[in-house]
């Protein structure tokens, strides 16, 4: 039963998978918004994500480690 469980999660991710690609393989984003993302010294993540936290400081402004 237990593989079984194992084959039905590895299937269920493949197929949630094949069905997120084909939207994030499409969007398509303009050279304004292209340049805000980055690595370094660019307002959003490489993943779109705000860089810097907010006002109240609840949420504190991202800052990578390099290793």
């Amino acid at each position: 039963m237990k593989l079984f469980n194992s084959k039905l999660k590895t299937a269920s991710a493949m197929l949630l998978a094949a069905a997120l690609l084909p939207g994030a393989a499409m969007a398509k984003l303009s050279d304004a918004d292209l340049a805000r993302l980055g690595i370094e010294g660019t307002e959003l993540t490489p993943m779109g994500a705000i860089r810097a936290g907010n006002a109240e400081g609840t949420i504190p402004a991202l800052s990578l480690i390099h290793i």
